[in-house]
């Protein structure tokens, strides 16, 4: 069976659903979210690989339990085997509200969800680490590799890309070098360490930045990345306000520290008329002012954590690390449940409760008056 993420190559267009069920999967995405909308569908194409050239409609049970048993023995983390559950789920549901299927196949088999595995303590952000992350920097090159960062910072002012400077760099008989393919992330590692000047301090600021946002304001990655001066104000009490734009339209806004309303208004280049707050920088000027993404923003928090030492064994960190560093830090300081709730947009409470963790020292009489009894 052919079981795969459906996400392809950069560049190549995913596969088409098949007719009978390209306008039903049209109209069953019409309404969600721009990653949901991502995330479903490639959940569903994962699913359509996995059958082969039958249509969805007319797979069975068991073509369900096959799938699942397959995902699973691919050893998926619990969110990325529910999100497969919840998109199946949803799309046969959507189905049978239109009439295209008689009787919903997968009814039983997608009631089971594994229990939530990736939020233990051990992946929980201490104030001290988040400051650790905001601070590091890239380490200076010694050695032999000094001359290696010295020569892609020749070629890079030269406006020669990732795959022409490892070419460059293997022809120029650096050893360890091929000019294949396979080493264009290295050579983009070597960017960040070859990097100097007034460029790469603004780079360095705008990225402490937003990771000082996405731990004070709890954003999600694809909140920080739509952010917009035009969502960043003042209100008369001296208190920096972010109008977010969240997923599933629940918008609202969060308060930020004065401090950091400064920073943000410091870092701003008011020479240049910009949209979004986080942008590419000009060393293209056809991706400048055009934002960052997503996957800038993880590749930005697993390199800071890589040069400060936090990112050791199979430690995956991610930018959502950083929201629930945020609400659990709000927690541990004594905030009223409810107003963490509503610092992260939930719907519920008991939406929250996922991102509140029990430190190791947490136990009740920490929190019980003492009336004489020692503790």
């Amino acid at each position: 069976m052919q079981v795969g993420t459906g996400k392809g190559r950069v560049g190549i267009p995913p596969e088409p659903f098949e007719p009978r069920i390209a306008g039903h999967v049209a109209a069953w995405c019409f309404s969600k979210s721009p990653d949901t909308r991502r995330g479903y569908t490639d959940s569903l194409r994962a699913f359509q690989r996995s059958i082969g050239a039958r249509s969805i409609l007319d797979a069975t049970e068991t073509d369900y339990i096959a799938f699942l048993d397959a995902i699973d023995a691919r050893g998926l983390a619990s969110s990325s085997f529910n999100r497969h559950v919840a998109a199946l789920k949803s799309f046969l549901n959507f189905l049978m509200e239109r009439g295209a299927l008689a009787s919903n196949p997968g009814r039983w088999i997608l009631q089971q969800r594994k229990i939530r595995d990736e939020l233990t303590i051990e992946r929980i952000l201490t104030v001290e680490e988040v400051q650790k992350l905001i601070d590091a920097r890239p380490p200076a090159a010694r050695g032999p590799d000094a001359k290696v960062v010295e020569f892609v910072r020749c070629r890079r002012a030269e406006g020669l890309g990732c795959r022409k400077i490892s070419q460059a760099l293997h022809k120029a008989g650096f050893p360890g070098w091929t000019g294949r393919p396979s080493e264009d992330k290295r050579v983009c590692q070597l960017y960040k360490v070859a990097d100097t000047g007034p460029m790469a301090d603004r780079i360095q600021t705008r990225n402490s930045l937003m990771l000082k946002v996405l731990f004070f304001a709890g954003l999600r990655a694809s909140e920080l990345c739509a952010m917009q001066w035009s969502h960043v104000t003042l209100n008369p009490k001296k208190q920096g306000k972010i109008h977010v734009f969240g997923k599933g339209s629940k918008n609202g806004q969060v308060s930020i520290p004065f401090g950091l309303y400064e920073e943000l208004q410091k870092f701003r280049d008011h020479d240049r008329v910009e949209r979004f707050v986080f942008t590419r920088e000009r060393r293209d000027s056809r991706l400048s002012g055009k934002p960052l993404t997503t996957r800038h923003l993880r590749r930005l928090v697993i390199d800071r954590a890589r040069w400060s030492g936090l990112l050791a064994d199979d430690r995956n960190i991610s930018p959502h690390w950083f929201r629930h560093a945020c609400l659990n830090t709000m927690v541990q300081n004594g905030a009223n449940p409810r107003l963490v709730q509503k610092h992260a947009r939930h719907s519920s409470l008991s939406v929250t409760e996922r991102y509140l963790h029990l430190h190791e020292t947490d136990d009740a009489p920490r929190f019980l008056p003492g009336l004489g009894v020692a503790v």
